[in-house]
């Protein structure tokens, strides 16, 4: 197949199999008669939209718990047809957990290549998020991924670039812009309490691990643990245990709490200065860095603390920093009338404690509404539910390709100046670091085939 053919048949081929099967599905959900009972919706015929979970550690497994709740009461039925990890041991267990009864599979591409199959739950380590989304999506599958968007910055403008081409629906692990009081902070923001934004301050979870883990030598892997698939697109390592539960910090795997928790607190910030200034506010950039690494560890190679500031023309201050010890993590923006936070468990400030004194009419809240957002489990629940919806018509999920690539940006960059540890620029014209080759090479992975 030549490149014009190719993309021929990523541009058209899937577009026209999904539309049909969404035809299909728009008619179901169309035609079910509907019965309310207790406040929820629940349909005498439904909708079933089949999909493939594809990781089973501790998020993929969270994720057919809510499946499974899902199933009593939601418009769309959720078939869970297969559930699929490099060790099959854990995806055989997963699977048995499934009301769907789930096949256990070890390998993505099995689940590609079933035209069943409407849409993929990435719930891998990070290192495989981009891969299997760009394959998903140019095989006519609708994709939720797991926050972080991606481990690179080209890897999330890949991401977006292949969703506008195929016309795939994707969605981004963002399930905070579903939460009730980071909808209620952006209100806040967005009716005008705080008064011109001049910072916004992330401050998240500090990286934790031992120092002194080793890769381990020797060692073999299981029968059940395809090792090889585990490290996937990025280069080739022996085989530690170690590692499958600790790669998190490190930077060939992950990003660490950059990426980890900077992909739902600073996701809210992007969201808001989206709706803001409209679409890419982002600009050419100062970017100044104080970083902390450990004295000595083999294997992990994420910073202990960090503190980055990003300095725009006509836009806040930005900075990405680790909580100090006893320092609440959260989301906080300083404006010229006052300073509010917000965490997963509250909103705090004083411009917050005058609004509940007179809060905002309805027709001035812009996202919140007790109809569509809520806490925990139910938030990421409706977030899902979103995407389900635009599974089946067609339409653009709260947590875009094309919004999410925008919000990883920024924690990319972040990433890089700790790793450079010195001050940078970045040139948003040319998509580059000025007079850095290093920092801007640092922008793309060679990938390794699997």
């Amino acid at each position: 197949m030549n490149a014009a053919t190719e993309k021929s048949a990523v541009e058209s081929g899937p577009k026209k199999t999904r539309s049909t099967r969404r035809k299909v599905l728009k008619t179901a959900m169309s035609s079910a008669a509907t019965l309310l009972v207790g406040g929820g919706i629940y349909l005498k015929t439904r909708p079933t939209v089949r999909l493939a979970i594809v990781g089973a550690g501790v998020r993929g497994s969270a994720l057919v718990n809510i499946f499974n709740w899902m199933g009593r009461g939601w418009p769309v039925d959720v078939e869970v047809s297969f559930i699929v990890d490099p060790d099959l041991k854990k995806a055989s267990a997963l699977a048995a957990n499934s009301t769907s009864k789930a096949k256990a599979a070890q390998d993505y591409r099995e689940v590609l290549a079933d035209k069943s199959v409407d849409a993929v739950v990435i719930a891998t380590c990070d290192h495989w998020h981009a891969k299997i989304a760009i394959e998903a999506m140019r095989s006519g599958k609708a994709v939720y991924c797991e926050k972080p968007m991606s481990i690179t910055w080209d890897e999330g403008q890949q991401i977006a670039d292949v969703a506008a081409k195929t016309g795939s629906v994707f969605q981004l692990g963002s399930q905070q812009r579903h939460h009730h009081t980071f909808r209620e902070f952006a209100d806040l923001v967005l009716n005008d309490s705080l008064g011109e934004i001049e910072l916004i301050e992330v401050l998240l979870e500090r990286n934790k691990y031992d120092s002194t883990a080793k890769w381990s030598s020797g060692a073999t892997p299981p029968n059940h643990l395809d090792w090889d698939l585990w490290v996937g697109p990025t280069p080739d390592r022996e085989y530690c245990p170690a590692a499958l539960h600790g790669w998190h910090e490190i930077f060939q795997f992950s990003g660490g709490s950059v990426l980890t928790w900077g992909a739902h607190h600073w996701d809210i910030a992007n969201w808001i200065l989206e709706t803001l200034y409209g679409g890419n506010w982002f600009r050419s950039s100062e970017i100044i860095p104080q970083v902390t690494y450990p004295d000595t560890s083999e294997m992990f190679d994420v910073p202990l603390s960090y503190h980055v500031e990003f300095r725009m023309k006509n836009r806040p201050r930005v900075m990405i920093a680790s909580a100090a010890k006893g320092e609440s993590t959260g989301l906080r923006m300083t404006g010229t009338k006052g300073r509010a936070m917000v965490n997963r468990a509250r909103v705090t400030g004083k411009p917050y404690e005058d609004l509940q004194q007179q809060p905002l009419p309805r027709s001035k809240r812009v996202l919140h509404s007790s109809s569509a957002s809520h806490y925990g489990k139910v938030a990421t629940a409706l977030h899902l539910g979103d995407f389900l919806r635009c599974t089946l018509d067609g339409g653009t999920p709260l947590s875009s390709a094309a919004s999410s690539s925008r919000s990883n940006e920024l924690l990319q960059l972040t990433n890089i100046a700790c790793r450079q540890a010195q001050p940078l620029r970045w040139n948003n014209q040319t998509r580059t670091f000025v007079d850095n080759d290093s920092a801007t090479a640092m922008l793309k992975r060679p990938q390794r085939e699997v």
